[in-house]
Protein backbone atom coordinates (compact mmCIF):
# COMPACT_ATOMS: atom_id res chain seq x y z
CA UNK A 1 0.00 0.00 0.00
CA UNK A 2 1.89 3.34 -1.01
CA UNK A 3 1.19 6.81 0.80
CA UNK A 4 -0.77 8.22 -2.29
CA UNK A 5 -2.75 5.04 -2.63
CA UNK A 6 -3.80 5.30 1.33
CA UNK A 7 -4.31 9.08 1.54
CA UNK A 8 -6.99 8.61 -1.78
CA UNK A 9 -8.72 6.63 0.29
CA UNK A 10 -8.66 8.37 3.66
CA UNK A 11 -9.59 11.79 1.56
CA UNK A 12 -12.65 9.33 0.34
CA UNK A 13 -13.87 8.00 4.03
CA UNK A 14 -16.01 9.80 5.30
CA UNK A 15 -15.88 9.16 9.13
CA UNK A 16 -19.63 8.91 10.85
CA UNK A 17 -19.87 11.19 13.83
CA UNK A 18 -21.34 8.12 16.00
CA UNK A 19 -18.44 6.31 15.66
CA UNK A 20 -15.96 9.02 16.71
CA UNK A 21 -18.81 9.43 20.19
CA UNK A 22 -18.64 5.96 20.82
CA UNK A 23 -14.91 5.99 20.89
CA UNK A 24 -14.66 8.60 22.97
CA UNK A 25 -17.61 6.97 25.55
CA UNK A 26 -15.84 3.90 25.38
CA UNK A 27 -14.60 3.46 29.09
CA UNK A 28 -13.35 -0.36 28.93
CA UNK A 29 -11.46 -2.21 26.33
CA UNK A 30 -14.46 -4.30 25.75
CA UNK A 31 -16.57 -1.65 25.08
CA UNK A 32 -13.90 -0.15 22.52
CA UNK A 33 -13.72 -3.75 20.64
CA UNK A 34 -17.39 -3.26 20.47
CA UNK A 35 -17.26 -0.22 19.32
CA UNK A 36 -14.90 -0.88 16.36
CA UNK A 37 -16.68 -3.77 15.24
CA UNK A 38 -20.36 -2.49 15.59
CA UNK A 39 -18.54 0.91 12.98
CA UNK A 40 -16.70 -1.42 10.67
CA UNK A 41 -19.82 -3.02 9.72
CA UNK A 42 -21.12 0.20 8.85
CA UNK A 43 -18.10 1.42 7.24
CA UNK A 44 -17.42 -1.64 5.59
CA UNK A 45 -21.10 -2.05 4.40
CA UNK A 46 -20.29 -6.07 5.66
CA UNK A 47 -22.68 -8.69 6.74
CA UNK A 48 -19.98 -9.60 9.87
CA UNK A 49 -17.48 -7.47 11.57
CA UNK A 50 -14.55 -9.20 14.68
CA UNK A 51 -11.77 -8.43 16.21
CA UNK A 52 -9.94 -10.81 17.11
CA UNK A 53 -7.15 -10.37 19.99
CA UNK A 54 -3.76 -12.75 20.42
CA UNK A 55 -3.76 -14.60 23.71
CA UNK A 56 -0.61 -14.57 24.11
CA UNK A 57 -0.23 -18.39 23.14
CA UNK A 58 -1.55 -19.81 20.20
CA UNK A 59 -4.92 -18.54 19.30
CA UNK A 60 -7.11 -15.31 18.80
CA UNK A 61 -9.60 -14.67 20.88
CA UNK A 62 -12.55 -13.47 19.27
CA UNK A 63 -13.77 -10.18 22.01
CA UNK A 64 -16.15 -8.67 19.62
CA UNK A 65 -18.45 -9.24 16.71
CA UNK A 66 -20.92 -7.44 14.74
CA UNK A 67 -24.09 -8.97 12.68
CA UNK A 68 -23.59 -12.62 11.29
CA UNK A 69 -22.89 -14.66 14.59
CA UNK A 70 -21.10 -17.29 12.34
CA UNK A 71 -18.61 -17.96 15.06
CA UNK A 72 -19.83 -16.60 18.67
CA UNK A 73 -17.94 -14.03 20.91
CA UNK A 74 -15.68 -15.64 23.27
CA UNK A 75 -14.36 -18.63 20.69
CA UNK A 76 -10.74 -19.10 20.27
CA UNK A 77 -9.25 -19.46 16.34
CA UNK A 78 -6.04 -21.32 16.19
CA UNK A 79 -2.95 -18.87 14.83
CA UNK A 80 -1.61 -22.15 13.18
CA UNK A 81 -4.57 -23.02 10.38
CA UNK A 82 -6.95 -20.51 10.30
CA UNK A 83 -6.64 -17.15 7.61
CA UNK A 84 -7.31 -14.94 10.72
CA UNK A 85 -4.38 -16.04 12.39
CA UNK A 86 -2.20 -16.47 9.20
CA UNK A 87 -2.84 -12.66 8.78
CA UNK A 88 -2.21 -11.95 12.57
CA UNK A 89 1.58 -13.74 12.05
CA UNK A 90 2.54 -12.20 8.45
CA UNK A 91 1.17 -9.15 9.72
CA UNK A 92 -0.40 -8.66 6.39
CA UNK A 93 -3.73 -8.40 5.14
CA UNK A 94 -5.67 -10.93 2.88
CA UNK A 95 -8.99 -11.64 0.90
CA UNK A 96 -10.50 -14.70 0.30
CA UNK A 97 -13.98 -14.99 -2.17
CA UNK A 98 -13.75 -18.91 -2.48
CA UNK A 99 -13.69 -20.57 0.88
CA UNK A 100 -13.32 -24.03 -1.10
CA UNK A 101 -9.78 -22.95 -2.04
CA UNK A 102 -8.28 -23.58 1.32
CA UNK A 103 -11.01 -25.83 3.12
CA UNK A 104 -8.71 -26.78 5.40
CA UNK A 105 -8.75 -23.29 7.19
CA UNK A 106 -10.13 -23.56 10.97
CA UNK A 107 -13.15 -20.64 10.53
CA UNK A 108 -14.17 -21.38 6.64
CA UNK A 109 -16.45 -24.49 7.25
CA UNK A 110 -18.12 -22.39 10.28
CA UNK A 111 -18.57 -19.17 7.67
CA UNK A 112 -20.03 -21.57 4.88
CA UNK A 113 -22.50 -22.73 7.24
CA UNK A 114 -23.77 -19.59 8.01
CA UNK A 115 -24.26 -18.10 4.14
CA UNK A 116 -20.72 -15.95 4.29
CA UNK A 117 -18.67 -16.38 1.18
CA UNK A 118 -16.13 -14.20 1.13
CA UNK A 119 -13.66 -12.30 4.38
CA UNK A 120 -11.00 -9.39 4.22
CA UNK A 121 -9.18 -9.97 7.31
CA UNK A 122 -6.33 -7.28 8.37
CA UNK A 123 -4.01 -7.19 11.25
CA UNK A 124 -4.05 -4.95 14.24
CA UNK A 125 -0.47 -3.26 13.43
CA UNK A 126 1.36 -0.56 14.75
CA UNK A 127 4.65 -0.05 14.45
CA UNK A 128 6.45 -3.35 15.17
CA UNK A 129 3.49 -4.86 17.33
CA UNK A 130 0.20 -6.89 16.22
CA UNK A 131 -2.31 -7.03 18.41
CA UNK A 132 -4.83 -9.52 16.45
CA UNK A 133 -6.88 -8.78 13.37
CA UNK A 134 -10.06 -7.15 12.20
CA UNK A 135 -12.10 -8.96 9.89
CA UNK A 136 -15.25 -8.37 7.30
CA UNK A 137 -16.90 -11.01 5.97
CA UNK A 138 -19.52 -11.09 3.19
CA UNK A 139 -22.44 -12.93 1.60
CA UNK A 140 -21.47 -11.82 -1.93
CA UNK A 141 -17.60 -12.57 -2.96
CA UNK A 142 -18.13 -9.55 -5.27
CA UNK A 143 -17.91 -6.95 -2.19
CA UNK A 144 -15.00 -8.30 -0.80
CA UNK A 145 -12.35 -5.46 -2.82
CA UNK A 146 -9.45 -4.36 -2.61
CA UNK A 147 -11.07 -0.79 -1.61
CA UNK A 148 -12.58 -2.29 1.03
CA UNK A 149 -9.46 -3.91 2.39
CA UNK A 150 -7.64 -0.57 2.33
CA UNK A 151 -10.24 1.38 3.99
CA UNK A 152 -10.25 -1.60 6.32
CA UNK A 153 -6.85 -1.30 7.11
CA UNK A 154 -6.95 2.77 8.33
CA UNK A 155 -9.83 1.39 10.48
CA UNK A 156 -7.56 -1.69 12.10
CA UNK A 157 -4.82 0.79 12.55
CA UNK A 158 -6.40 3.08 14.46
CA UNK A 159 -7.75 0.43 16.51
CA UNK A 160 -4.25 -1.22 17.19
CA UNK A 161 -2.67 2.36 17.89
CA UNK A 162 -5.76 2.86 20.79
CA UNK A 163 -4.55 -0.91 22.06
CA UNK A 164 -1.29 0.27 22.05
CA UNK A 165 -1.82 3.82 24.06
CA UNK A 166 -3.79 1.46 26.78
CA UNK A 167 -1.38 -0.56 27.15
CA UNK A 168 1.49 1.68 27.86
CA UNK A 169 -0.76 3.49 30.04
CA UNK A 170 -2.06 0.74 32.62
CA UNK A 171 2.05 0.29 32.32
CA UNK A 172 2.95 3.93 33.95
CA UNK A 173 -0.10 3.45 35.80
CA UNK A 174 1.44 -0.07 37.43
CA UNK A 175 4.99 1.55 37.34
CA UNK A 176 3.07 4.37 39.64
CA UNK A 177 1.83 2.06 42.17
CA UNK A 178 5.17 -0.04 42.43
CA UNK A 179 7.57 3.29 42.81
CA UNK A 180 4.75 4.63 45.82
CA UNK A 181 5.18 1.34 47.85
CA UNK A 182 8.87 1.34 47.48
CA UNK A 183 8.78 4.60 49.04
CA UNK A 184 6.67 3.62 51.97
CA UNK A 185 8.43 0.15 52.26
CA UNK A 186 11.87 2.54 52.72
CA UNK A 187 10.91 5.27 54.60
CA UNK A 188 10.56 4.49 58.80
CA UNK A 189 7.50 4.71 60.06
CA UNK A 190 6.59 7.86 62.75
CA UNK A 191 3.65 8.81 64.75
CA UNK A 192 3.26 12.03 66.73
CA UNK A 193 2.66 11.26 70.62
CA UNK A 194 2.47 13.45 73.50
CA UNK A 195 6.39 13.82 74.44
CA UNK A 196 7.10 14.10 70.60
CA UNK A 197 7.94 11.97 67.80
CA UNK A 198 9.01 8.17 67.96
CA UNK A 199 9.18 5.29 66.38
CA UNK A 200 6.43 2.73 65.76
CA UNK A 201 8.65 0.15 66.86
CA UNK A 202 9.64 1.89 70.42
CA UNK A 203 5.81 3.03 70.79
CA UNK A 204 4.41 -0.84 70.09
CA UNK A 205 6.75 -2.03 72.66
CA UNK A 206 5.17 -1.95 76.66
CA UNK A 207 8.53 -2.37 78.12
CA UNK A 208 10.14 0.15 76.05
CA UNK A 209 7.35 2.98 76.68
CA UNK A 210 7.04 5.06 79.59
CA UNK A 211 3.57 5.16 81.00
CA UNK A 212 2.66 7.66 83.28
CA UNK A 213 -0.48 8.29 85.31
CA UNK A 214 -3.04 11.47 84.52
CA UNK A 215 -1.35 14.55 86.85
CA UNK A 216 -4.99 14.39 88.53
CA UNK A 217 -4.42 11.71 90.07
CA UNK A 218 -0.45 11.47 91.20
CA UNK A 219 0.01 12.03 95.13
CA UNK A 220 2.08 14.05 96.65
CA UNK A 221 5.03 12.52 98.44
Amino acid sequence: MTPSTTAEHMDALNVPIGFLIDLSASKERDELFQAFARWSAVIMNSDRATVAVWNGADGLDILAIEGNQAIATGATMPVEGSLIGRVFKSKTSEICTDFTAEPHLAEFPRLAAAGLRAVIDVPLVVGDRCFGALAAGYVAPADATSDRRLILESIAGCLASYMLMHEQLQKLSEQSIRDALTVLQSAPLRIVSPSGVGRLGNLANPLLTRHRRPRSLQTDQ
